[in-house]
C-alpha cells in the first residue's frame, strides 16, 4: 500500500502540498486530492491513486484557498490535519498514510459462513468481513437495517455496503444502502468475498442493528 510522508505545517502554502483524504478510514474508493507545488490541483478517485478523476488550478493566499472558483478558509488541526469551509460545508482532511483508522484492508476480517448474520455498531468505523466461496459460483447478497426489513426483526441502524473481490482492490459493487438495489448477486472472482459495512448517520446516530444474509444461488441474475 502507497505510503507518503508530508512535511510539518507552518500554516503557509507548503502546507497543503502532497495528498490527502477525508476518510476516517480509507477504502480502496476514497477520493485523494493532490495539491502540487506549481499550483496543479489533480482530484482521483482510489486510495492507490491510480484514476484520476478531475484536475485544476489552486492558490493559497490570505483570503484562504482557492479551488475550481471556490474559495475555502483554512484551518490547521495539526501536523496531520486541515479543516476546509466554504459556507455551510465543513470537512476534516487527512494527510494520505495517516487517517485516525487507517487503511481498512490492514485490518483482520472478521470471518463469516455463508447464512444470515445480525450485527451491530457502536461506533462510528466500518466493519470489515470475509466469506469463503467457490470461484464461479453465484452469490445472493441480502441485508436489512432499519430502512428496509423483510422479516418480523426490529432493526435500529442503517448501513450501506460494499463487496471486494479476493484482490481487495476491484470492487464487485460499492457504498450500496437499502433504499437502492438490493439484494445483490455476485459471481465469485476467487476464493473469497469481502465486504466493508459502513454504518449510516440516523437519528443523530452511527449505531444500531441490522442483519446481513449472503447464500449461494442457482444462477446469477442481474
Amino acid at each position: 500500500m502507497k505510503r507518503i510522508l508530508n512535511h510539518s505545517f507552518d500554516g503557509e502554502k507548503s502546507s497543503l502540498l502532497g495528498y490527502w483524504t477525508s476518510d476516517y478510514y480509507a477504502v480502496p474508493e476514497s477520493i485523494v486530492m493532490e495539491f502540487q507545488s506549481c499550483g496543479i490541483f489533480n482530484l482521483y478517485n482510489d486510495y492507490l491513486i491510480k484514476k484520476q478523476y478531475a484536475t485544476g488550478r489552486w492558490t493559497f493566499g490570505d483570503k484562504g484557498l482557492l479551488l475550481h472558483d471556490t474559495l475555502y478558509t483554512v484551518a490547521f488541526i495539526d501536523s496531520f490535519t486541515i479543516e476546509l469551509e466554504s459556507g455551510d460545508s465543513r470537512k476534516y482532511l487527512y494527510r494520505l498514510g495517516h487517517e485516525p483508522g487507517g487503511y481498512i484492508f490492514d485490518k483482520a476480517p472478521h470471518q463469516l459462513s455463508l447464512g444470515r448474520y445480525n450485527g451491530e455498531f457502536t461506533t462510528i468505523e466500518p466493519q470489515l468481513f470475509s466469506v469463503c466461496v467457490r470461484k464461479g459460483s453465484s452469490y445472493r447478497i441480502f441485508w436489512e437495517d432499519s430502512w428496509q426489513s423483510s422479516s418480523d426483526a426490529c432493526f435500529n441502524g442503517a448501513i450501506e455496503i460494499s463487496a471486494y473481490k479476493a484482490d481487495k482492490e476491484h470492487a464487485y459493487f460499492t457504498s450500496v444502502d437499502s433504499r437502492k438495489k438490493r439484494p445483490q448477486f455476485v459471481v465469485a472472482i476467487g476464493n473469497s468475498i469481502y465486504f466493508i459495512i459502513h454504518p449510516l448517520f440516523l437519528l443523530n446516530a452511527y449505531t444500531g442493528t441490522y442483519a446481513l444474509t449472503i447464500t449461494e444461488t442457482e444462477s446469477t441474475q442481474a
